[in-house]
């Protein structure tokens, strides 16, 4: 099957004249969250639900725990955001989440815990929780974790914006490799995630437009690159062998991330 997720602003009947009336007032009055499940290959409708988000004016992002066991939304409720908690094969509500664990911010994004159908990464501006959507308790928090995950849900990534590059172990945060020094290099954006093999650490820092490249078996780094222009977006090819990257100006480049420690990566490239 295959999941579309639409979200659709509710907007005043009068907008204007509302907002005239309360200038402090959204220009929405929430969201509409359309979810339509199809079969594949056929295109057959299974099921379309539509989920009203009251009061939110920016629409959170959408996720299925692993083996597709949740699907899971933000909403409001009252005073309180909760996580709402759905059947992805049919649709259907199963249960609420109440998001009051101590030290709660709003949530940027959700992210997937491989290998684990019943926890959730909540990443907020300062941590990451990981809930368990099960028993609705917390199960870890991660300071400055902003939700990279090996492919395997072993390690994550410590990449904060004032510089520094660390893999930790999910289960406990502890820290078993740096691979960039807590240097000061300004407070700039940064992109890093896991090649899909888990072999290698893709870091790019907006700030000296730089792509790095790390070999997550000793930490060494394997490549530098300078980037024409700003980074849009990157990502590894599934077979970890390649890096394909977008620009602001419209360009896209693909690298090949050749290391000599792995011989299979010598050979493709000699392929080329």
């Amino acid at each position: 099957m295959v999941l579309v997720v639409s979200f659709e602003p509710i907007v005043p009947a009068n907008p204007n004249a509302a907002i005239n009336a309360n200038p402090n007032l959204p220009s929405t009055l929430g969201q509409i969250i359309h979810a339509v499940t199809y079969t594949i290959p056929d295109g057959d409708l299974v099921y379309e639900r539509s989920y009203t988000i009251k009061r939110m004016t920016q629409p959170k992002k959408s996720v299925c725990t692993a083996e597709d066991t949740y699907l899971i939304f933000i909403e409001e409720k009252k005073t309180n955001d909760v996580l709402s908690i759905h059947d992805p094969i049919s649709g259907e509500h199963i249960h609420n989440v109440k998001l009051t664990y101590n030290g709660y911010k709003d949530i940027i994004s959700m992210v997937t815990i491989p290998k684990q159908p019943h926890l959730i990464g909540l990443i907020d501006a300062d941590k990451g929780v990981i809930m368990n959507v099960r028993d609705k308790r917390v199960h870890l928090v991660i300071p400055k974790w902003g939700g990279q995950i090996s492919s395997d849900g072993k390690y994550g990534l410590y990449a904060p914006t004032r510089g520094g590059l660390e893999i930790f172990e999910l289960r406990n945060a502890k820290v078993v490799r740096t691979l960039i020094g807590k240097v000061a290099e300004g407070v700039f954006d940064v992109l890093a995630f896991f090649t899909p093999t888990n072999n290698h650490v893709i870091y790019y820092n907006k700030g000296k437009r730089t792509i790095r490249v790390f070999r997550t078996a000793d930490g060494q780094q394997i490549a530098d690159m300078k980037c024409p222009a700003k980074v849009r977006q990157a990502m590894a090819t599934q077979d970890g062998q390649a890096l394909v990257v977008g620009y602001e100006d419209g360009a896209v480049q693909m690298f090949l991330i050749v290391d000599n420690l792995e011989p299979a990566s010598v050979a493709y490239l000699k392929a080329w």
